[in-house]
């Protein structure tokens, strides 16, 4: 990820050359690109892109008329007011969001009506099942549908879907998840290396989060983990990670913790604490039957936390490569309701994972990320 002064878009381009970079998928229905992807009806039938977000001066035919294109000229300079756009961008998104996972709650009913396994394919995956997600519904009339039957996607894209596209998504992501600026790039450009924020613009995302209420972004954050318990004793983060990713959706990061002890690891390494620690016990003894260890799962949106748990209730058998330890149950919560089931050891379950949210809700200062190698370019 680079940082870098103001420039309009065509100076930046002669300054520096880059190739084209391919369009990046950012959450299961959210891609970012270049005005050549938003022109590309390969890309757009394949990945069947219903509603673009051209958040650049950029002016073209459609490549389909099936597509609903929604422009908010701004120039790539650090003394663009980019800001003004985040709350028009957000509520197409999000209507974007339920659109996809109503789809998918309809495609699932109309399998209904007409298999008798109860089934309908929605998600390629090692065992793609049906997903019954509630949600708002959507008009026949939408042109979030069409006749492939496919799920309907969203493209944000500029001129090269590395500094105005990007800032758009990362502000949306930082309403809806409830995350900071930071936590937001983290996300982002693990997915899109390639991104480049002028400055002026990551001082309008620092701003909007200054803006956005705390209480409201603790809610929103634990609305994105699930608590999986009772794996084997030798699971490593990743593998979750994967699992989840592949099966279920877009995961931003996953983190393997013992109620017990209070040790925890996630997918920066899976480090162990030091030997030298006093009361600190091993996964293995934690995950014994007098020991609980746990992994949180946390997504980059709230709707996989509900796919999840409705596979997990009638499509048990999806889980078996996960793993079980021996002589218990893989068990999969809702954050939301670790502890309505009463009891005190159950509460004190739910103060660790919510330690754990915060925790990595914290990630890195913003000075440390900026520590990181990142190139830095004058335009």
């Amino acid at each position: 990820m680079a940082l870098r002064g103001g420039s309009d878009a065509a100076t930046t381009a002669q300054a520096t050359p880059y190739g084209h970079s391919p369009p990046s998928k950012i959450l299961d229905f959210l891609f970012i690109g270049s005005v050549s992807d938003a022109t590309n009806a390969e890309f757009i039938r394949r990945e069947n892109i219903v509603t673009i977000l051209n958040v650049s001066r950029e002016e073209y035919w459609s490549v389909n008329d099936n597509v609903v294109t929604y422009s908010f000229p701004v120039d790539d300079h650090v003394d663009a007011n980019i800001g003004q756009f985040f709350r028009s961008t957000y509520k197409i998104l999000d209507a974007a969001r339920r659109a996809y996972y109503e789809c998918k709650r309809q495609l699932a009913v109309g399998g209904n009506r007409h298999m008798h396994n109860d089934t309908t394919t929605v998600r390629s995956g090692a065992a793609s099942v049906s997903v019954d997600v509630p949600g708002p519904s959507v008009s026949s009339s939408s042109n979030l549908t069409n006749t492939s039957g496919s799920l309907p996607c969203v493209l944000v894209h500029c001129q090269r879907g590395r500094s105005r596209s990007p800032t758009i998504v990362l502000a949306y992501l930082m309403r809806r998840n409830g995350w900071t600026f930071t936590d937001a790039l983290q996300y982002v450009s693990c997915r899109r290396p390639c991104i480049e924020l002028n400055m002026g613009f990551v001082e309008a995302l620092r701003t909007y989060q200054d803006h956005l209420d705390p209480q409201y972004k603790c809610a929103q954050r634990g609305l994105l983990s699930l608590v999986v318990r009772n794996l084997p004793s030798n699971t490593a983060s990743s593998v979750v990670h994967k699992f989840f990713e592949d099966n279920i959706g877009c995961v931003h990061k996953v983190a393997i913790c013992s109620v017990q002890c209070g040790r925890s690891s996630n997918d920066a390494g899976d480090a162990s604490s030091s030997e030298e620690d006093a009361g600190i016990k091993s996964v293995a003894e934690c995950n014994s039957v007098v020991g609980n260890t746990m992994c949180l799962v946390i997504f980059a949106s709230p709707d996989s936390v509900h796919v999840a748990r409705w596979l997990y209730l009638r499509h048990p058998t999806l889980f078996k490569p996960l793993g079980a330890m021996a002589g218990r149950r893989l068990k999969l919560t809702l954050f939301t309701k670790l502890d309505r089931t009463g009891g005190t050891g159950r509460k004190h379950q739910k103060e660790v994972i919510r330690d754990l949210v915060e925790e990595n809700a914290k990630n890195v200062s913003e000075e440390g990320y900026a520590k990181r190698e990142i190139k830095t370019r004058e335009c």
